[in-house]
């Protein structure tokens, strides 16, 4: 293939160009940019006025109100000029209208940039300043209408373009129109509070600078009012009163889940909410059902209720519910004794006292097994068997399409990947016991009691043999395995049983693609004989893989062999046991090597589907029995418009099945379901921007088949691929629909580790998606409030996790140089502003929102609404108590990190997470690799400016919002430090504390070299860390030296404040602490060279000599500086502070140097590299220790990690092998 592209096939790209900036977010966002400053620019205005009302002088404030459209002309020529930046390099592949298009833009913008400041100019009277030069060009002339004509002038596109959004049906005319004349035109409150102290700071004179100046003569204090307004300008972004630069996020999640929440319940979600509801309603569930399932005048039902012994309408809902029920106890979620309960005859009130007992032959006898104790209303006690009879009930009264005759519905095919996870686990997996004697199989055993029970009462006739197998597919359905999709995505033939009908296998086909399976089987894999025994068992599976064969070459010599790639469809052969291969197609290379791996592993076999519909059905994915008799239902969506146009993807909420397992597998549980429950239900509508995320969507498959497939694979840029399905789709005119009624199941991480790594693929799948063309035509093409949807629901979503963290640096480092100058002290304790806290109140909604409250307000909204919001606040209060907010405040580093070093950097590649059982240990030095350079070292940056604002600074130390803002600062440094330890299983148990110090010191000091894994060695690890430095542009690395120096600062504020300087304000004392750096950082390497010469030439007596007299200098040197210099104690804590930082700075701008500095300094900015990880690793693991120390430290973490039920069998099974080792050692 590629040989064919260097021939002449290859073609760059035309158009768009992905270009590695940030400045990609303004460019394909710049409608809302635009926005946000014109409408700063004009509150400023207006609040900047003596009363901050318009009413003090109208037509003057009107008149400055106006100059926001001069900015809207320099915004709109900057956006020009990004447009031929960034897209200059596909020029050279374009026609020669494309770049001449961008060029007029260019000159067009740049005119109208100069017009409007000039027209405004003569439009001024007295003008000062700039506008007096600008006047000046206009010849000194004086005319206030001008301005007004040229005004309505540069607004006549805008006009053009409110009045066509205003009238759709013309908008859709003129765009696809071909008439020339039409291409033509188509081408075309809380600031007020704020304003008060910044003229207060404006006004004070500050006399006492404790810094040297570099700029003397800065007046009106710029520096201070830059240092309060940059966080809170970055704050806010959409409030009723103001317009900054964060708030749109807030106030999008509000708007979201109130009109979420009103959406779901005028669909009827929560109105049957527990058995009880179900009871009261039973009567009327069976008419419901017949309307929903039933089509009129079936023939089907015709026919049984013409057999039936008592013919009643009732017959085809009684057969349903039977089977829904002997699924269940198949599934093992009700016992024997409830699958004779649960069925249809045994749950009317008025039946159950007219059926006689089987065994007694008496009226009423059937009511004996619900005794006092056990009401009709807890009956199943399971709570996942409760959930899916109430979910399904609730679902039949819901707003649901009616279904065709079998023979008429859509025929539809299901698809889903298969790479490497597991398909039925073994015995050796099951039985396999981590430290704490904790087996797969116990695990499971304790977290699903009562369905362990019936299982064992489901084996009580079987063979050995059997139950073993049996037990291996039972563990398998409680985790994420393919036989557990397999098995419950082919209930869609579940039906068969009720119509006794062939038209299943003509109406459905199941393909799984299995893209190594040839691999598998070339090397007798036992999850090769897994996945036959699966196609064995159900015969209309399929199976799709890639297969590599080597061929003899037939133009060259004979013996040489070519490798040739086949896509291949097989199917089980239940006579022979054996598989039988339908299709072979060969294909031009390995698809796998050119894109991303799933994507490409779904393209390869989406030729093999079959039908009008498609659904995606991923690993972590499963169905169940009885909403398998909504597909024909959901299939008729596709007949329905929604809108102005029938849609083209459907799609389906989900249940997260992992939450049981930890707290954390909780906490992601609970954010899925807001997310796929009521954030999907405003997407769809009305905002009309849901995409495809994964989720067991279903495509209307001729159309994306003739449109791109269902999933694009480029390397890299299509990381998170499902999404560009839905891009895909809208930009083609297609819509995306959501429905409520039916769910699908749907496994999430349940580690610490897994989760992060998870949150880390999405965050560097956004980052990608930022640089692309999609989401550049989305936010160019969709109107101003679709635009602003999109953002905030996409991209914008992470962009905002990025400006959270950024608030609180930009907020840390303006206080620090405040107090650093003493302008602190000078300017914010003056009396007009101390009492002031409007600056202070700004930075709330950084706190709200870095604590995750933004993802608390839809999950409280959705879980009321469906369980009840008693449940709601319950649920809320008991995720508190297990520290929800530190975990998702950890999460928002997690995004923000990953995300921003995509967008500048790259290097982006598919995660895998694993979805096992984590009921293991992580190390310490496993979360030291994984959270280093993410988490760790920007919270001990933090804790640093926090410290010295602590010990500096003197405002607002009186002040509540001063305290709420500081605290959640501190608490951002807790979690990032040490939020991968508290959710770490057994993290405070000494014995594995001691066991993980020992593995951290071995992995430091271990040296690495070619072959030598990361895991094993911190060099290797130190090398890998760096991997994005080797690719990055030049602009990167750039970048990353601008941002190493803000580490100089620390240097130089702190030491003017030593006691040795003597207020001194001269750059000599700048000076002489650089000297004392050289010094740190110099003599040290030094003596290690001269150390190791002598060691190696066996001078001991000289080497200690030598280290006698460096200490002994040493020492002479501290003495002088105490007695003469008057140093002090003090001094030399400041002169960490100030220090550390600095030799932090050496490392990173050594790294972003590393070509120039690899032969000559490159070894001694390792080993300072490694000093300085293993200082970080001794802060991080001397609390750790301590609290390992203490015994209830370890149970108490025990008890917020796990459920009750785990944590005691956790604890016994430790007692247990403590009993057989001291029995033992006692005989």
């Amino acid at each position: 293939i590629l040989e064919q592209f260097s021939d002449g096939w290859w073609k760059s790209k035309i158009n768009f160009v992905e270009v590695r900036t940030y400045w990609q977010v303004y460019r394909s966002f710049d409608r809302m940019w635009v926005f946000f400053i014109m409408a700063l620019q004009a509150m400023i205005i207006v609040a900047w006025t003596q009363s901050g009302s318009t009413s003090a002088n109208y037509e003057v404030v009107l008149r400055r109100v106006l100059s926001i459209f001069i900015t809207y002309a320099i915004l709109s020529f900057f956006r020009a000029i990004l447009d031929v930046i960034l897209s200059i390099h596909a020029w050279r592949n374009s026609d020669l209208t494309q770049p001449l298009r961008y060029l007029l833009k260019l000159v067009v913008a740049a005119i109208w940039a100069v017009v409007l400041p000039v027209g405004y100019s003569t439009s001024v009277k007295n003008p000062t300043g700039p506008l007096k030069f600008l006047n000046h060009w206009a010849r000194d002339s004086h005319n206030q209408s001008l301005y007004n004509y040229i005004l309505v002038l540069y607004m006549i596109p805008d006009l053009l373009a409110i009045m066509l959004f205003l009238l759709p049906r013309l908008r859709e005319k003129m765009e696809l129109s071909d008439w020339p004349v039409i291409n033509i035109v188509m081408w075309w409150a809380q600031i007020l509070p704020l304003i008060r102290p910044t003229k207060v700071i404006m006004k004070i004179q500050v006399e006492n600078y404790r810094l040297h100046k570099f700029v003397p003569n800065v007046k009106h204090n710029m520096g201070v009012i830059i240092a309060i307004w940059s966080p809170i300008i970055l704050v806010r972004k959409l409030s009723s009163t103001s317009v900054y630069f964060m708030d749109v996020q807030l106030w999008y999640t509000i708007f979201s889940t109130l009109l979420g929440g009103v959406l779901g319940a005028f669909r009827h979600l929560g109105e049957i909410r527990t058995i009880g509801m179900v009871h009261s309603r039973f009567e009327s569930i069976s008419s419901k059902f017949r309307s929903c399932f039933v089509p009129p005048h079936s023939d089907e039902v015709t026919e049984t209720l013409s057999t039936s012994k008592e013919p009643n309408e009732n017959e085809y809902f009684r057969c349903m519910w039977n089977e829904f029920i002997s699924s269940m106890r198949m599934e093992d979620l009700i016992s024997n004794r409830l699958e004779h309960l649960l069925p249809r005859d045994f749950i009317l009130d008025r039946e159950l006292l007219l059926l006689p007992s089987p065994l007694t032959n008496k009226p009423g006898d059937q009511l004996l097994p619900l005794t006092f104790k056990e009401s009709r209303t807890d009956v199943p006690l399971n709570s996942e068997a409760r959930r899916r009879i109430t979910f399904f009930v609730n679902s039949l009264f819901m707003n649901m399409a009616s279904a065709p005759k079998v023979s008429n519905m859509r025929s539809f095919s299901v698809l889903t990947p298969h790479y490497n996870e597991e398909v039925v686990y073994s015995d050796e997996e099951l039985n396999k016991e981590n430290e704490d004697g904790v087996s797969t199989l116990f695990y499971l055993k304790t977290i699903y009691p009562d369905e362990w029970t019936n299982f064992e009462e489901r084996m009580k006739d079987k063979l050995e043999e059997e139950k073993k197998e049996e037990r291996r597919k039972w563990v398998s359905y409680r985790g994420q395995t393919l036989s557990r999709s397999g098995q419950d995505d082919d209930d869609q033939l579940a039906e068969d049983c009720i119509r006794k009908q062939k038209l299943p296998d003509l109406k459905f086909t199941y393909i799984i693609s299995c893209q190594i399976y040839g691999n598998l089987k070339r090397s007798k894999d036992p999850r090769q004989k897994d996945i036959l025994n699966l196609m064995i068992m159900y015969p209309s599976l399929r199976v799709a893989y890639i297969d590599e064969v080597d061929e003899a070459l037939k133009e060259k010599t004979a013996g040489e062999t070519e490798k040739v790639y086949y896509s291949v469809l097989i199917k089980g052969d239940t006579i022979n046991n054996s598989e039988r291969e339908i299709y072979r197609i060969r294909l031009p290379g390995s698809p796998t090597k050119i894109g991303e791996g799933k994507p490409e592993n779904q393209n390869h076999a989406i030729i093999f589907t079959r039908g009008e519909a498609l659904q995606t059905i991923d690993m972590n994915q499963d169905n169940y029995f009885e909403e398998a008799f909504k597909m024909r239902n959901v299939l008729e969506e596709f007949s329905h418009s929604h809108g102005a146009q029938k849609p083209t993807i459907l799609g389906l909420r989900e249940h997260v099945f992992t939450g049981s397992v930890s707290s954390l597998a909780w906490f992601m549980s609970n954010q899925e379901f807001s997310f796929v429950t009521i954030g999907q239900r405003f997407l769809a509508s009305p905002l009309r921007v849901r995409f495809h995320y994964g989720h067991p969507d279903i495509f209307d498959r001729i159309f994306h088949i003739t449109r791109g497939g269902i999933s694009k694979a480029s390397k890299t840029i299509n990381l998170s691929e499902d999404i560009f399905a839905g891009f895909n789709s809208t930009l083609r005119l297609g819509s995306v629909t959501h429905h409520d009624y039916m769910q699908v199941g749907k496994g999430r991480d349940v580690g610490m580790n897994q989760i992060s790594l998870f949150e880390a693929k999405v965050a560097n799948g956004n980052g990608e998606q930022t640089l692309t063309r999609d989401v550049h035509r989305l936010g160019c093409h969709f109107d101003f409030f679709r635009m602003l949807s999109f953002y905030c629901t996409t991209v914008g979503f992470y962009f905002n996790s990025l400006v959270t963290v950024l608030i609180v640096y930009v907020f840390l480092y303006g206080r620090l140089y405040m107090v650093m100058t003493g302008l602190e002290r000078e300017i914010l304790e003056d009396p007009q502003i101390k009492n002031n806290n409007a600056l202070e109140a700004a930075l709330v909604t950084q706190s709200v929102i870095q604590m995750g409250m933004l993802l608390v307000l839809p999950m409280l909204m959705e879980i009321g609404l469906e369980k009840g919001f008693r449940t709601a606040l319950g649920d809320f209060f008991i995720m508190q108590l297990q520290l929800s907010s530190v975990f998702f405040t950890f999460q928002l580093g997690t995004k923000a990190h990953y995300f921003g070093k995509t967008i500048l950097h790259g290097g982006s590649k598919y995660r895998a997470t694993g979805r096992g059982f984590v009921v293991r240990h992580s190390k310490f030095a496993d979360n030291y690799r994984l959270y280093s350079r993410s988490h760790f070292v920007k919270a001990l940056e933090l804790g640093l400016l926090l410290v010295i604002y602590e010990v500096y600074g003197e405002s607002y130390r009186n002040s509540s919002l001063y305290f709420f803002i500081t605290f959640s600062m501190w608490f951002l440094v807790g979690s990032w430090l040490f939020a991968p330890f508290i959710f770490n299983p057994s993290g405070f148990e000494w014995q594995k504390t001691v066991n993980d110090w020992t593995d951290w010191k071995w992995w430091m000091g271990i040296r690495g070299g070619v072959g030598i894994q990361p895991e094993k060695s911190w060099e290797s690890w130190w090398d890998e860390e760096q991997e994005h430095l080797r690719y990055t542009s030049i602009r990167g690395r750039v970048l990353e030296i601008l941002l190493a120096l803000r580490f100089f600062v620390y240097q130089y504020g702190i030491v003017y404040h030593l006691d040795i300087a003597h207020h001194s304000r001269s750059l000599l004392v700048y000076g002489l602490s650089w000297c004392a750096v050289l010094v740190i950082l110099i003599v040290p390497k030094i003596v290690s060279v001269r150390r190791l010469q002598m060691f190696h030439m066996d001078l001991q007596l000289p080497l200690r000599m030598l280290k006698g007299l460096f200490f002994l200098i040493l020492l002479a040197v501290m003495i002088i500086l105490f007695k003469i210099c008057g140093l002090t104690l003090s001094d030399l804590f400041a002169s960490i502070l100030a220090f550390m930082p600095t030799g932090w700075a050496f490392i990173l701008v050594g790294q972003a140097c590393r070509p120039c500095l690899h032969k000559l300094l490159w070894e001694p900015i390792k080993e300072v590299a490694r000093a300085y990880d293993f200082m970080m690793g001794l802060l991080l693991f001397t609390p750790i220790a301590f609290l390992s120390w203490l015994p209830a430290v370890n149970e108490f973490q025990t008890r917020i990690l796990f459920n009750q039920a785990f944590s005691r069998g956790l604890h016994i099974s430790m007692i247990l092998a403590g009993k057989k080792d001291g029995g033992a050692s006692f005989n």
